[in-house]
């Protein structure tokens, strides 16, 4: 699958290091992908989602690119939760809790198409 780069990143390859730089388009093996898309350093290319099932959340979600291709699986009717990765990438990098994910989750499925745009801890 090929992916986009959104900052400059350095990768050590086999014949050496690379540097991609924003924009760039490149193909790259699935567990460099994954790592790299988690730190929001990736975003995939052309249409990507991905219907996926959480233990944690006992159900089935969909996890999207941008928030056109939320929009997109909402124009379909898709009954699921939609994220994009952007969301799941701050969710992961906000540590949020169980109970938090349970939370967001009932939202996002009262509300089709409905984006996290801040995510705050109760003091």
């Amino acid at each position: 699958m090929k992916f986009r780069a959104l900052k400059t990143i350095k990768l050590k390859i086999s014949k050496g290091e690379i540097e991609l730089h924003p924009e760039q388009v490149v193909a790259l093996k699935n567990d460099v992908a994954v790592m790299l898309f988690n730190q929001g350093k990736i975003t995939p290319v052309g249409k990507a989602s991905y219907r996926i099932y959480s233990k944690i959340l006992e159900d089935y979600l969909w996890v999207v690119a941008t928030e056109r291709g939320l929009q997109e699986l909402v124009d379909e009717c898709v009954k699921d939760a939609i994220y994009t990765q952007e969301e799941v990438s701050n969710l992961i990098g906000e540590g949020i809790s169980k109970e938090g994910l349970v939370a967001i989750h009932k939202v996002k499925n009262a509300f089709p198409g409905s984006s996290i745009k801040d995510i705050s801890k109760k003091s």
